[in-house]
């Protein structure tokens, strides 16, 4: 959709779909980050207020975890583009990260096996 911002009042099921399909998300939010990740879409993390952002991105396996700071300097912003372009369509990267994404809920719900 060429969409490069998405508003807060959009009904979640569509900012999910839309996010899911996203060429790439840039975000220090987390869980809109999970909602791209369920479609493969990759992320860009700003820096937010806890660990979560890092430990998503562990958790999705990404080969380098990197949070940039939420008020990006302009060589963060060049390194962020730069590997923006490198990102934005790849689909090995989608397809691994979509990959992981299946993992983890298929742990959860192994999980929610041991707690019936």
């Amino acid at each position: 959709t060429d969409t490069l911002f998405i508003p807060v009042q959009i009904p979640i099921i569509v900012g999910l779909n839309l996010l899911a399909h996203a060429g790439l998300y840039i975000s220090g939010r987390y869980h809109p980050s999970i909602m791209a990740s369920l479609g493969g879409t990759p992320c860009i993390f700003l820096g937010a207020n806890s660990h979560k952002n890092m430990g998503l991105q562990e958790m999705l396996e990404y080969k380098v975890c990197k949070e940039y700071h939420s008020c990006p300097t302009h060589e963060d912003i060049k390194e962020i583009c730069s590997k923006a372009a490198k990102l934005i369509g790849h689909q090995e990267i989608r397809k691994n990260i979509e990959a992981s994404a299946v993992e983890r809920a298929e742990e959860s719900i192994k999980i929610m096996e041991y707690l019936d």
